[in-house]
């Protein structure tokens, strides 16, 4: 597995990587590294393409929303893996929505409920749950402990923080919507829609707007 960056994220991933039995795994950063970290060479990115040509699968392990996409567009040849702690638990229908997606991240202790839809490059962190029928876009990032309850959109780029949790919508036809870059702050809880860049203060309750 070769990764993009080499800071927590990165290294987070490595730990992942360990439970997926990966056989080589280096760190990719904008300069080759005279010093491994973690164990790991550091490949400088004008190489990544030897990598490629060697087999390697990648991984973007950076936490910011819009340079996961900014990579993922600049290197659209390669071959982004899903990458899944061994301790991740998931429903019925779920983990075959996660398959056809790609460049996901799942941490230990992450929880999925039946019948969820996975866009791409997502981060999904430390023990979040996710309840049923829920509808992730590209590029999304849920911190650890974050709780998403069923019956919700989670749009591209959308943030959801560490502890923060969306209550769980009425339906399918009152779904909740956590519109395109909008950001759920530490601890919040989102009781309806969440506008497109809308931000959430920490620890606030936000009853929601009436338009997703």
């Amino acid at each position: 597995m070769a990764i993009f960056g080499s800071s927590g994220m990165a290294r987070a991933i490595l730990d992942i990587c360990d439970t997926m039995d990966c056989q080589e795994a280096v760190f990719i950063d904008r300069e080759s590294g005279t010093d491994p970290i973690s164990g790991l060479p550091i490949v400088a990115e004008k190489d990544v393409q030897g990598l490629a040509d060697n087999g390697f699968l990648f991984s973007i392990g950076i936490g910011d929303n819009d340079i996961r996409k900014r990579i993922s567009q600049k290197y659209t040849d390669l071959q982004f893996a899903n990458v899944v702690h061994s301790s991740a638990m998931f429903g019925r229908g779920t983990r075959e929505s996660l398959d056809r997606a790609s460049g996901n991240i799942i941490m230990a202790g992450a929880i999925f409920s039946g019948n969820i839809t996975f866009g791409n490059f997502g981060l999904h962190n430390f023990n979040c749950i996710v309840g049923h029928d829920v509808r992730f876009g590209n590029f999304v990032h849920l911190g650890p402990g974050a709780i998403v309850c069923g019956n919700v959109d989670v749009c591209d780029e959308a943030y959801i923080w560490t502890g923060s949790m969306i209550r769980n919508s009425n339906g399918e036809g009152e779904r909740i919507t956590i519109g395109e870059k909008a950001t759920v702050g530490m601890g919040a809880v989102a009781l309806g829609h969440v506008p497109p860049g809308q931000s959430v203060p920490p620890n606030r309750v936000f009853l929601g707007s009436g338009k997703p």
